[in-house]
């Protein structure tokens, strides 16, 4: 039986009712993979108002809709397990949620689950990326050599670093062996089919994005990659489990 959160009055905001959080499970694919954080933000307080559900509002001066995304999607990249926190007024079937949002979502955005959330956001600790390529080089030239550099002792990468005060952003190379686990690799058609294991943090861990890996690969075996597309498959918590 599943148990959901009633977030009690606080103190300070006598007039803030109880309020039932959900955790919402959806894809993000095709089209829609082009649609930036911020806009999709937008969409889904869009889709709540059109599917009238009776969404919780912040207190203040300028109330808001309650949502929270644990990992924000890197534009550009697909998902099958994007997941969003929403906080509402009544308690609703799970079923009852999917089925009036998805009338209302984008082609491509679909909610595949709600439910009661099981993990804490600061739980996060690494996500699944299936990659596929189209290099410079034979496929299978591309497998050899991508095995190789996912294989080495080092992994070297140039990450930005947050810049001072009235300073040109910044770059230095930096070691991410410890940050990224080759799955499997194989080849598809003409593409090279990359799975990887990266770190995530929703909090102030270590983020790993697959892009600055494909960067440093082309640059240490002058291998152009023509093309790629990326999708995250899975969402993982410290102790393993999926993020639910």
């Amino acid at each position: 039986m599943e148990v959901f959160i009633v977030a009690q009055t606080p103190k300070n905001q006598n007039l803030d009712p109880d309020r039932y959080v959900y955790r919402l499970m959806f894809t993000k694919v095709g089209t829609a993979k082009f649609i930036s954080h911020l806009d999709l933000v937008r969409v889904m307080q869009r889709s709540f108002k059109r599917a009238k559900l009776p969404v919780w509002y912040t207190q203040g001066f300028n109330p808001r809709q309650y949502l929270m995304f644990p990992l924000p999607l890197s534009l550009g990249t697909e998902s099958e397990t994007e997941f969003m926190d929403i906080a509402l007024l009544e308690f609703l079937q799970p079923e009852d949620i999917c089925s009036r949002l998805n009338l209302v979502l984008p082609e491509g955005i679909k909610i595949l689950s709600a439910g009661a959330p099981v993990h804490e956001h600061t739980d996060i600790e690494k996500s699944d990326y299936t990659i596929r390529i189209t290099a410079s080089v034979p496929a299978e030239e591309a497998v050899e050599k991508l095995r190789d550099f996912f294989s080495a002792d080092k992994i070297q990468i140039m990450k930005r670093v947050k810049p001072k005060k009235n300073r040109r952003e910044e770059f230095k190379e930096m070691d991410v062996r410890q940050y990224v686990q080759l799955m499997d690799i194989s080849i598809d058609s003409d593409e090279t089919v990359v799975s990887l294991r990266l770190a995530a943090s929703a909090g102030n861990g270590f983020n790993l994005n697959f892009a600055p890996l494909l960067e440093a690969f082309s640059a240490k075996t002058k291998i152009e990659i023509l093309s790629f597309s990326a999708k995250r498959t899975k969402i993982l918590c410290k102790n393993g489990e999926n993020f639910s």
